[in-house]
């Protein structure tokens, strides 16, 4: 249309110039409306979005009408076509554009919505009624997945026509669909492992990091309650695993002529081969707490001058900081709560970090060197246990009489030493998806 003009009920003026600013497809609108129209938000924000102006040109009252009225009136002028000339060509924005915005502009939002940070899966989850971790989210994967099912059958119900207009082919709804059901799956297999942390937290970095690669790398299958169980249980049998066998690479680690003392079975100590000699030379850590164990290969101080600056941990380097924290975790699941990290010190060359269980109880003491050395001062009940469980698990003793014996423990002693290395007991299960 060239012009517009109305002149609308005036307890319903607001909807109708909204309507009209925002639809009409003219080159120049006149209404008629109270003189209250500019303290109007809705009014004023249609003006807005259209990118024109309104003029009054002319204002009035209707006390001398035929039919009387109190009501005081602008007749405003809004030039559609002024807007949209060449010099203010950016300024105005047609009918259709408004239109198209209000109908499509949700994909703007979720882009937006996207790029913002995502509301973390916990607070998610916990909005979710369920018993307990696994139950909660199928049901939160369920919703998920039911919702791109939705929404790609919406994309499947356009006309042929317009589809084939709007280039979408049936080999990309595929893709598409195969994607989103394949990301929408790892995300919550991943959401599930790193959610194992009872299970996780008394690993070591190695034991770790392995366990969740070999879970991550085998998880193909659909997520659902019977199949994450079943996971679950697979990650409890190879954690208890993971935990005899880091204990043994810790003190391996450890072990040294310096450190170590022959178990009293052994008649002799083969010095050029006892590290490789372990089936027919049993050694095991000297227990006393003023004994100095010195490391030579699990790094030390860092003093930072190295171009490898990638790898300090608060001037530890970080084979260092890691078998440290390893050692903290080895001494929790031998049952030292250990409630220090190496993260907790500011490390100095030559200086002693006093690292503390049950508040205030001694674990051990340790001293980085810029050398690559770390002394090592243990509580002497920890390497107890540490050396009976790393002998048993190693075969090399075979029951509590034979520990007390090899190293000298008193009998009364060993049944809160012997076996003493966390394990997870199948009945547990239930207790770590909580």
């Amino acid at each position: 249309m060239d012009v517009i003009f109305c002149n609308p009920p005036y307890s319903e003026y607001q909807e109708w110039a909204e309507k009209a600013i925002l639809e009409a497809n003219t080159h120049i609108m006149y209404l008629v409306i109270p003189q209250r129209w500019k303290d109007s938000h809705v009014i004023n924000l249609s003006l807005q979005r259209r990118g024109v102006e309104a003029k009054v040109i002319y204002s009035d009252d209707f006390l001398d009408a035929p039919r009387s009225a109190r009501a005081k009136v602008d007749i405003i002028k809004i030039d559609f076509q002024e807007a949209y000339s060449d010099w203010r060509r950016t300024k105005g924005k047609g009918a259709f554009d408004i239109w198209f915005q209000d109908s499509f502009g949700t994909f703007d939002k979720v882009k937006e919505e996207s790029e913002k940070k995502e509301i973390p899966f916990k607070e998610r989850l916990g909005l979710v009624p369920g018993q307990n971790l696994i139950e909660r989210m199928e049901l939160l994967y369920s919703k998920e997945l039911s919702k791109i099912r939705d929404t790609y059958d919406k994309v499947c119900s356009i006309d042929p026509e317009l589809a084939n207009e709007f280039n979408i082919s049936i080999d990309t709804i595929k893709s598409g669909i195969k994607e989103k059901f394949s990301g929408l799956k790892h995300k919550y297999w991943k959401e599930l492992f790193d959610n194992l942390t009872k299970i996780t937290d008394r690993l070591t970095q190695k034991s770790r990091d392995n366990l969740l690669k070999t879970l991550q790398n085998n998880v193909e299958v659909d997520f659902s309650a019977a199949n994450a169980y079943a996971i679950v249980l697979w990650a409890i049998k190879n954690a208890n695993e993971y935990y005899d066998d880091q204990l043994i690479e810790c003190y391996e680690r450890l072990v040294n002529k310096e450190s170590c003392l022959l178990y009293k079975s052994n008649s002799h100590f083969v010095d050029d081969t006892w590290r490789f000699a372990t089936e027919n030379s049993h050694y095991y850590l000297n227990d006393k707490l003023d004994y100095r164990i010195v490391t030579h290969r699990v790094g030390g101080y860092f003093s930072g001058d190295s171009w490898r600056t990638y790898d300090q941990r608060y001037n530890l380097s970080l084979h260092a900081y890691e078998y440290i924290q390893d050692l903290c975790t080895i001494a929790k699941n031998l049952g030292y709560d250990v409630n220090m990290i190496p993260l907790n010190f500011d490390w100095q060359a030559g200086n002693e970090r006093v690292f503390l269980y049950d508040t205030n109880k001694v674990f051990m003491k340790v001293r980085a060197f810029k050398n690559g050395n770390i002394h090592f001062k243990f509580n002497q009940d920890f390497l107890r246990k540490f050396n009976v469980e790393f002998g048993r698990i190693k075969g090399w003793i075979n029951n509590k009489s034979q520990a007390s014996e090899e190293m000298n423990i008193p009998k009364e002693k060993i049944d809160e030493i012997y076996k003493s290395n966390y394990r997870i007991e199948v009945g547990q299960s239930k207790l770590l998806i909580s």
